[in-house]
């Protein structure tokens, strides 16, 4: 009986061994390549964002008029803001602080948080690992 057993194994072992070298090769992954002024941004007044997604990770730019902000809100992923220009003052769990540019906060996963655009600002937002699809909740994008 443990001899039919064993041959009984070592034919599985050997069916998805062959099986495994019929199927076709591996691709090695391919970095992509992406350029913010050939895309089409997407947003809402006062606030427009390009997006770029990855398989893990998500990034923005958004352009942030004076005076707006996004809503309150949180997520199943970790985001970053840097502030490459202007001024924004940004809300979270009872803190408020501004941030200029070259200035950066960090948002663990659903820590409720907004900002607010002091000035006309630009920013670039990273997300992830989470979802990687659509506009995160909140930005009034419908994502």
């Amino acid at each position: 009986m443990i001899r039919l057993i064993i041959a009984s194994s070592a034919v599985v072992i050997l069916a998805f061994a062959h099986q495994g070298l019929s199927q076709q090769p591996l691709m090695e992954p391919e970095m992509a390549l992406y350029n913010f002024s050939e895309m089409e941004p997407r947003g809402r007044e006062g606030f427009s964002a390009h997006f770029v997604s990855a398989a893990t990770i998500r990034m923005l730019r958004a352009e942030v008029s004076a005076g707006t902000s996004t809503t309150h809100h949180n997520h199943p992923d970790e985001e970053m803001v840097y502030v490459v220009e202007g001024r924004i003052r940004v809300f979270s769990g009872g803190n408020e602080v501004e941030l200029g540019a070259g200035e950066l906060v960090v948002f663990p996963a659903y820590v409720d948080h907004h900002y607010e655009a002091i000035v006309d600002s630009m920013t670039i937002e990273v997300f992830g690992p989470g979802r990687t699809f659509g506009a995160p909740a909140g930005m009034g994008m419908g994502g």
